[in-house]
């Protein structure tokens, strides 16, 4: 599904979410989310869950509602959040804390793995689904490729099992289906 939005943040600890338009002055504000205690330093979408994430300098990554209406989950990172990733296999949120590489399951929000080896702050994280490796940049002056999450194969195909039934409900509900008409933007 395309999303036609984009998010920023500014230094006034929220991140601005905005209707995409190639007219600049048709790019009209959807909404505003809010509630990091410190700046935000990464935004990002996460398509496989359908949620913005954020993370911020007050130790703590966001995850919001599609919408953006509501916070549906803090997670507490125990230190500055400088980097942040989405795992485009599984979905899970991967970020730079400090000089710590940290991943967090998507769906439980557990810590699942860290990665330790940087002597300084993490400052960039990419996923590269085809090695399933993470690669990681930071003030150290070194580049680190790190093993990626993997879930086990019985919550993958559980997770495959709960997409099918809710595309199902929308199909069979709905005689004008289109996989547009699923989300239908501010």
């Amino acid at each position: 599904m395309h999303r036609n939005e984009f998010a920023y943040a500014s230094s006034d600890k929220m991140v601005y979410i905005r209707k995409f338009s190639e007219v600049g002055s048709d790019m009209t504000l959807c909404n505003t989310l809010q509630g990091h205690d410190a700046e935000i330093t990464q935004v990002r979408w996460n398509k496989v869950t359908d949620k913005w994430i954020t993370g911020s300098e007050d130790g703590t990554i966001r995850i919001w509602s599609e919408d953006g209406m509501s916070c549906d989950q803090i997670l507490a990172t125990h230190g500055a959040v400088l980097a942040l990733c989405i795992d485009l296999k599984n979905g899970s949120i991967v970020a730079g804390v400090q000089n710590t590489i940290k991943v967090y399951d998507s769906q439980t929000f557990k810590l699942m793995q860290t990665n330790i080896g940087h002597s300084d702050s993490v400052r960039s994280i990419i996923h590269i689904p085809d090695r399933n490796q993470y690669i990681s940049a930071s003030w150290d002056k070194t580049i680190r490729i790190w093993n990626a999450y993997k879930q086990s194969k019985k919550k993958r195909l559980q997770k495959l099992d709960e997409k099918r039934d809710e595309n199902s409900r929308h199909t069979a509900n709905n005689p004008n289906y289109s996989v547009d008409s699923m989300y239908t933007p501010c």
